[in-house]
């Protein structure tokens, strides 16, 4: 009689499922006959999916991968902000919102320090709030510095959720981003 026993696999990071691995067991259930290799960089799981797209989240088979579409996930990314390191000022040093008005607010402001007329009201600093509502202050400069950042990841984010809806493949891009 042949005794096998399953073992379902899912990548450690990503959650996608990688697979059953079969041992062979000797006639007392216990003693292992021939270990097949489980798979790299993964963790053992305690049953299989019921569909290949599901991820495990680390206690079960969540939503299913291709049930997010790409706008949804680029929605979700604008919503949760974008980690920001100033290696000028570390005070800036936070997690900031990047959501469409978020957006608007940043590009009117530096609009008018691009056009010369500095800051509103001839401030020194303005005080701009991170993603939990604490204020920082930006000089012009730094204000700047901080629109093109949050702009060139904005923009990496619109080319990957491009990509993906065109059917290549694409990583959404990494946080934290750097700025002077």
């Amino acid at each position: 009689m042949t005794i096998t026993r399953a073992h379902h696999y899912a990548d450690a990071s990503s959650g996608a499922f990688l697979g059953t691995v079969v041992d062979l067991l000797a006639d007392d259930f216990q003693t292992v006959l021939n270990a097949a290799p489980r798979p790299a960089g993964s963790v053992e799981v305690p049953v299989a999916p019921d569909h290949a797209a599901q991820l495990w989240n680390g206690a079960s088979w969540g939503v299913l991968a291709a049930s997010v579409t790409a706008p949804q996930q680029l929605a979700q990314r604008l919503a949760s902000g974008c980690a920001i390191v100033s290696t000028a000022t570390p005070a800036l040093s936070a997690t900031y919102p990047i959501d469409p008005a978020a957006q608007a607010k940043l590009a009117a402001i530096v609009t008018g320090i691009n056009a010369g007329r500095g800051l509103p009201h001839g401030a020194a600093t303005v005080q701009w709030p991170d993603i939990a509502g604490a204020f920082h202050a930006f000089a012009a400069a730094d204000l700047v510095n901080f629109a093109a950042a949050i702009e060139g990841y904005v923009y990496d984010l619109i080319l990957t959720e491009s990509a993906l809806i065109g059917g290549h493949a694409a990583t959404w891009p990494a946080q934290p981003v750097t700025m002077p």
